[in-house]
């Protein structure tokens, strides 16, 4: 217990430095990561996969700048929904960064643009029936960009519906741990997206579960062991893959 809290006061620490330092996004010229086809927009793959990780670690970073905060402590049920942001960020780049070719890589990536878009179309759908401004004009971008990103799995041999959602990635992500342990990685994901979920929509039930009755120091670890872990893999991956090989 204690090395895993000492893991993830560390990754608090070095996500906020990591997030800020421009030295850790270049891409090498040649590297995998360099890759001269574009995704939709024009979006090199490594700016997409960064994002990713970025947006993960900075929620890691804001959870323990405000953790370790004079007076503060561990809130488990608003660390769970921080937490599980974090693990689905990591998750999306590990599934992306696994691809074993500039390809698949790109392929995976394409994959999960098609999730977006699909989400996308569906927040339009309400605001064209509003009439809010602007809605009608969104609505069409964002058919657009379902339509590049379908072509582009066409043209890569996929069906243009394909796609990968968030428990998905989230059981997929737990094979990256060790064999022993990848049965409990994936019931702590699985935890932690129904208990950040719940959090998230305001379900009552939550306090119900007796989980924010256990010492803070457990309270920490069910929040946040995982998704420092998959963050973790994350920029061992990132690291490798972003330099000439």
């Amino acid at each position: 217990m204690a090395d895993v809290v000492s893991f993830i006061y560390w990754s608090g620490e070095t996500w906020w430095d990591r997030v800020h330092d421009d030295a850790t996004t270049p891409v090498e010229p040649e590297s995998p990561l360099d890759d001269p086809d574009l995704l939709p927009r024009d979006a090199p793959i490594a700016q997409f996969v960064w994002r990713l990780i970025a947006d993960g670690g900075s929620h890691l970073a804001a959870h323990h700048k405000w953790f370790t905060a004079p007076g503060s402590g561990i809130w488990l049920k608003p660390s769970t929904t921080l937490g599980r942001t974090a693990a689905v960020c990591a998750a999306r780049a590990i599934y992306v960064l696994a691809g074993s070719t500039r390809a698949e890589r790109r392929v995976r990536a394409l994959q999960l643009m098609n999730d977006e878009a699909a989400g996308l179309i569906s927040y339009t759908v309400d605001m064209v029936k509003r009439g809010d401004v602007g809605a009608t004009a969104l609505a069409e971008e964002a058919e657009a960009y379902r339509d590049e990103v379908g072509d582009m799995l066409e043209e890569a041999g996929m069906k243009r519906g394909s796609k990968k959602t968030d428990t998905d990635l989230l059981s997929d992500a737990a094979e990256h741990f060790d064999p022993g342990k990848q049965s409990e990685a994936r019931r702590q994901l699985e935890m932690l997206w129904r208990m950040g979920s719940a959090t998230a929509h305001g379900r009552s039930f939550t306090w119900d579960t007796g989980l924010e009755d256990r010492p803070h120091e457990e309270q920490l670890v069910a929040a946040w062991s995982i998704p420092a872990q998959l963050l973790e893999i994350a920029w061992d991956q990132w690291s490798k893959l972003r330099v000439r090989q």
